[in-house]
């Protein structure tokens, strides 16, 4: 993704997306985000739910 950085310039970044992991699943380790959901009725998404 290309931006404008804090100085006015542009930048490239490499941005990461997906829901936020469960921390149970994290383990201390980098948290790249969920990008497959496959039972929404798990506890941790109930607070992204909408509708």
């Amino acid at each position: 993704m290309v931006r404008n950085a804090a100085d006015g310039q542009r930048e490239v970044a490499n941005l990461i997306w997906g829901m936020p992991t469960p921390l149970e699943l994290v383990k201390g380790k980098a948290d790249y985000g969920t990008t497959n959901i496959r039972n929404p009725q798990y506890g941790h998404w109930q607070q992204y739910r909408w509708g």
